[in-house]
């Protein structure tokens, strides 16, 4: 069997030495290459099923620990995974944060199409009108090539993420009218209490500050990608503000963003007075099946990638029938 290359490439640097900022990264490379290493062990019947996700932790973070004594680099996790040292950070870092960031990375169509999200948020929201913008659940994604001053951050620490925030709890991080703009991309169908982040963001956004965001969209068409092929739960009554499912990116609701932001504007209303929907712009007509998200690698060159993403701007006379997407702006008065 051929050694995994970035289990190599992070023995070596761990070995040789790495700078500080290297060694978050280095760690997630490494859980992830004793996954994949202990995974085909598992298939060849050397390994019991099962060990992939107990003992190649373990064995990961053994090795990190015999690396890296005695100094704030050192990582402890528990039997369920969440990292216990509190002496640096206490959150624990998430290796999907890493593997999602690598797989939008090698996917040229889906990287494409983030490009096409962020020039898309980003012209809602010029810096000089909005220099003070935090992005939430900003996980592998790269917004900040398009909005440098940006304040990305997550429910968990990881590479890029430049501060942890509870979505449904900006209050705790956020003073009163501190921020010019939200912003956010895939994330908001994910939050467990909706109503939650909008008294939120209505208490830490300034007047005249925005929401804007970028989920799936139930257009007449392009519900039925949510409905029939994408695997994240539905939940199709609007008035259920809630989600299914547990976990980061397993809790979710598909339908959600249309739920609040096209059907329950009277809601947020009484929710969040002082918030009101300005737009909701639908778009993308089924590209994202197209490049396989992150899932599956189709492995649509750039070129071509760039050329569909066009026919889709030219054809946005058809968004409101067969887009699964929606540019959503929200504004505080």
């Amino acid at each position: 069997m051929q050694i995994h290359p970035n289990l190599c490439q992070c023995v070596y640097l761990a070995l040789v030495g790495s700078s500080r900022d290297q060694k978050t990264t280095l760690f997630l490379q490494l859980d992830l290459a004793t996954k994949c290493c202990t995974r085909f062990w598992c298939q060849k019947g050397i390994l019991p099923f099962g060990f992939v996700e107990s003992a190649s932790r373990t064995w990961c973070l053994h090795f990190w620990n015999l690396v890296y004594p005695m100094n704030n680099t050192q990582v402890n996790l528990d039997a369920t995974g969440t990292d216990t040292q509190s002496a640096t950070s206490a959150q624990s870092i998430d290796p999907l944060l890493l593997e999602h960031t690598q797989r939008i990375r090698k996917n040229a169509f889906l990287y494409q199409i983030y490009q096409d999200v962020y020039q898309r948020l980003a012209a809602e929201l010029p810096h000089v009108s909005y220099p003070r913008i935090l992005e939430i659940g900003s996980g592998g994604g790269f917004l900040k090539a398009s909005l440098p001053h940006v304040i990305t951050s997550d429910c968990i620490a990881g590479p890029g993420i430049d501060q942890v925030v509870d979505a449904c709890n900006l209050k705790a991080s956020f003073d009163n009218g501190s921020l010019d703009a939200i912003t956010a991309y895939n994330v908001f169908h994910h939050l467990p209490n909706v109503e939650d982040f909008l008294r939120g963001a209505e208490h830490v956004l300034r007047s005249g500050g925005r929401i804007v965001l970028v989920e799936p969209w139930f257009t007449p068409v392009g519900q039925w990608f949510y409905r029939a092929i994408h695997h994240e739960p539905v939940i199709l009554n609007p008035n259920e503000w809630t989600i299914q499912g547990q976990g980061r990116l397993g809790g979710a609701n598909s339908r959600l963003p249309t739920s609040v932001f096209r059907d329950g504007q009277r809601r947020i209303a009484q929710v969040a007075p002082e918030l009101s929907v300005i737009d909701c712009r639908p778009f993308h007509k089924w590209l994202y099946l197209l490049s396989g998200g992150l899932r599956l690698n189709t492995r649509v060159p750039a070129k071509i990638a760039q050329t569909l993403l066009g026919l889709d701007r030219a054809t946005a006379r058809l968004d409101g029938l067969f887009a699964i997407f929606a540019l959503i702006v929200v504004q505080k008065r």
